[in-house]
């Protein structure tokens, strides 16, 4: 093999050698790029169920299983799309005895409220979770919050006009379905990003599964 054909031949190799070069790291560098993403979006939705949905959904487990609680025991039939999210109210009568020496010893009662951990689970709390923390929210849910927030803000008012009283009340009432509905899905993919167990019956539609308060019943 003359000089000429060698430098020929040591051309080409170094072409196809760096040609091979470019694509292998073209390749990896996509690869890298691809698992650096998939690892970001695990990441990522991990901090959203720890910051934001973890909390979330257990308010909504208090509510669905009140909902069952009242259903089985025949006590009273809440359906989901009127009653999106059940709250407790509890309150104590409180005697007051008073001893004046003019008027003698008078009575009085008050009704308060009772604060608990029961009782502050409200509707409009998961709103202000959701919208104070937006960096952990979906767009569409931050969007459901703000618009219910302002619903929840009216509806329980008087209007001159009780048109629009109802057209707030429908609003309030669809606008929680939704919140409600889009959480549990949103927590379930959440938790599929993370390669956790989810409930493929809230994925696809938005309701809570309380299968688990019927086992071990008589």
């Amino acid at each position: 093999m003359g000089l000429a054909e060698l430098a020929i031949v040591t051309s080409i190799t170094t072409v196809i050698t760096l040609t091979f070069n470019i694509i292998f790291h073209s390749i990896k560098n996509s690869l890298d790029w691809s698992v650096d993403k998939k690892r970001f979006k695990r990441t990522y939705a991990f901090e959203q169920l720890n910051g934001l949905y973890f909390d979330l959904y257990k308010r909504i487990i208090q509510s669905e299983y009140i909902r069952y609680f009242y259903k089985e025991y025949h006590l009273e039939t809440m359906d989901f799309m009127d009653s999106p999210f059940i709250e407790i109210e509890r309150t104590r009568r409180k005697e007051k005895v008073s001893i004046n020496r003019e008027k003698g010893v008078t009575k009085s009662e008050s009704i308060e409220v009772v604060e608990d951990s029961i009782t502050a689970e409200k509707k409009i709390y998961i709103a202000e979770k959701i919208i104070e923390n937006p960096q952990f929210a979906s767009k569409e849910l931050l969007k459901i919050a703000i618009a219910y927030r302002f619903a929840h803000s009216k509806y329980d008012k008087k209007f001159v006009d009780q048109e629009m009283s109802e057209y707030f009340k429908k609003e309030e009432v669809r606008l929680l379905y939704l919140m409600i509905t889009t959480i549990i899905k949103e927590f379930n993919e959440l938790l599929d990003s993370c390669h956790l167990n989810i409930d493929g019956k809230e994925v696809s539609s938005g309701l809570f599964n309380s299968n688990i308060f019927y086992e071990n019943r008589d």
